[in-house]
């Protein structure tokens, strides 16, 4: 078995693609790393000043303005991620693929204004708290200034980890100058805002100048075929989102703002876990792998089946950590006020171990091989799994049927995934 997996490290690390992926790990794995101790830092400061009714607020709203993130998002990191890595070396090919996907995104953000704003101001269950959605909407200008389809398909991951890390300084420096008792809360969104655009703004600037690109104004019928190109993995990305985020949206509608708060605690504590490892292995991946299914099938299920093994073997000793030391975690983060935390925390510590082979088997292997539809046929079905599942459970479970839900639905979008490819002839395990 060791003889088996050194036999497909040798592999993997066995030519100049190799090593550039294993650098691109390094770097981001580093600076992931620091990236997801910042907010280990802020959560426990937060915790222990803000109400768990206002961490249940904003996390509320964070979830919400998800949505229109996504939106503006539209799948380009995968699809305008799959253009550049195909041809790094055409400078004019990736100033088009630039230039499109930019104006685009912009375009996206305008009509997420147009449909925000009345939502927010006339929807009584928003307009309350208008002002708190309102600030969190402000984090989508750096959602679109922010190229991270650029940098993942040039393979110059270390730069957007920088800039990535440079988002939580400027925001875990604001949350300790600012944020100093519980009516703060309004705060905590408004400072990732302006992290999220300083640093956006930079980032923009910087890759014309380093990446050498000369922007054009799009053509309608580019933009056009960029949206329809890109429909599949939105919709998909929307699928997703329903099942890891709007399980918050619907316990928001079920339960009280305390209980939101309490599956909160638990929710960012394992999404800073799988944010953690998988992050920096997926946009480290994805190229990579897109780049060997290109050259053959073969030498892509060669690097498949290794991260399955890697990948496979430190989230299940992670989801046995959390697993086993929840309690304590709570306690060490969030404080005793939160310690109700730690149950939700159990059922969801299996997460890491199914969301990395899920990753596996869907972002890199059904992603890479373009079968765009079959992704967002299993995601929807998720969707639908998630709803149901979270209806069904949280009148009788609150946030605990919430955290199950969440669970069942990635171990059926696993399990799809692996028979999806398994039909194709693709046996990677």
């Amino acid at each position: 078995m060791i003889h088996s997996i050194s036999s497909r490290i040798k592999l993997i690390t066995s030519n100049v693609d190799d090593v550039l992926l294993l650098k691109n790990f390094i770097y981001m794995g580093i600076l992931q790393g620091t990236n997801y101790l910042l907010p280990l830092i802020t959560v426990p400061y937060i915790a222990r000043i803000i109400s768990p009714d206002h961490f249940g607020l904003v996390s509320y709203s964070q979830a919400l303005i998800t949505y229109s993130t996504i939106l503006i998002h539209y799948g380009f990191d995968y699809t305008s991620t799959r253009e550049i890595a195909t041809k790094k070396n055409n400078t004019q090919y990736i100033s088009t693929v630039f230039s499109n996907t930019i104006y685009t995104k912009f375009l996206i953000f305008l009509i997420c204004i147009v449909v925000f704003i009345p939502l927010v101001l006339f929807v009584p269950k928003f307009s309350e708290n208008s002002e708190i959605y309102l600030v969190t909407f402000l984090i989508n200008i750096g959602a679109v200034l922010v190229p991270n389809w650029l940098f993942q398909g040039m393979e110059k991951l270390k730069y957007l980890a920088y800039f990535n890390l440079f988002i939580k300084a400027i925001f875990t420096l604001l949350i300790f100058v600012l944020v100093k008792n519980d009516g703060d809360y309004l705060l905590i969104p408004l400072s990732s805002a302006i992290g999220q655009i300083v640093v956006g703004i930079i980032c923009f600037w910087w890759s014309i100048k380093y990446f050498n690109l000369n922007p054009l104004l799009p053509k309608i019928i580019d933009v056009i075929k960029l949206v329809k190109e890109g429909f599949p993995i939105f919709a998909s990305s929307i699928a997703v989102n329903i099942y890891t985020t709007t399980n918050l949206i619907v316990l928001g509608f079920l339960a009280t703002d305390q209980v939101v708060g309490i599956y909160s605690a638990s929710s960012k504590l394992i999404l800073v876990f799988v944010s953690g490892i998988m992050m920096p292995v997926g946009l480290a991946l994805f190229p990579y792998i897109g780049k060997k299914l290109h050259e053959s099938r073969e030498s892509g299920m060669v690097a498949l089946r290794a991260a399955i093994i890697i990948v496979g073997s430190v989230t299940f000793v992670l989801s046995i950590l959390i697993y086993t030391f929840s309690d304590l975690i709570v306690h060490l983060v969030y404080g005793q006020e939160y310690i109700a935390a730690s149950n939700s925390l159990k059922v969801l510590s299996f997460l890491p171990f199914i969301i990395g082979l899920n990753n596996i088997l869907g972002t890199q292997g059904v992603l890479n091989l373009k079968m765009d539809k079959e992704f967002l046929a299993v995601t929807s079905i998720g969707a639908v799994c998630s709803i149901l599942l979270n209806y069904t459970l949280i009148p009788l479970f609150a946030e605990i049927g919430t955290a199950t839900a969440w669970v069942v639905t990635e171990v059926i979008i696993t399990i799809t995934f692996y028979i999806i490819l398994y039909k194709k002839g693709l046996r990677l395990i």
